[in-house]
């Protein structure tokens, strides 16, 4: 297998993202981790809400395990 047939992932990171809109029922739920991909544009990296759909852009760190 060739070099080129190698298939690359783009750059990722793991964050906490808690929705805050008015109204959303994922607004006063504990915060979920994420997996997030490095978009074009900025802000780099962004979350959405499953429940209402908006942008997450304060994204916090994934609390260490250990």
């Amino acid at each position: 297998m060739g070099t080129e047939d190698v298939e690359t992932r783009p750059p990722s990171i793991r964050r906490m993202a808690q929705c805050h809109t008015e109204g959303c029922p994922a607004a006063a739920a504990e915060p979920c981790e994420a997996v997030l991909y490095e978009n074009v544009g900025e802000p780099k990296y962004i979350a959405v809400c499953g429940q209402c759909g908006e942008i997450i852009t304060d994204l916090t760190e994934v609390p260490s395990t250990s």
